[in-house]
């Protein structure tokens, strides 16, 4: 019940800004799977960390950090 992603969510978007993050190294966000982010987040930004897995705020806490809090920054938040 946990893996998956429910069915009502594919009709519903966010079009604000939004930051996926994802580790260089991970295969959890491939082309597909930003295909599907943008379907939903049509203003997303996705980025990739390179060297790091999926656990990339654990794996490289301070690059994590400066890229989030970075695009933060740009948007004045």
């Amino acid at each position: 019940d946990v893996i998956g992603w429910p069915e009502a969510l594919d009709e519903k978007s966010y079009s604000g800004p939004s930051y996926f993050l994802a580790g260089g190294a991970s295969d959890y966000v491939d082309a597909a799977g930003a295909q599907h982010i943008h379907a939903l987040f049509p203003n997303a930004a996705i980025d990739a960390l390179e060297g790091a897995g999926h656990w990339l705020h654990a794996e490289q806490p301070d690059p994590f950090f400066e890229r989030v809090s970075g695009w933060l920054r740009q948007r004045g938040m």
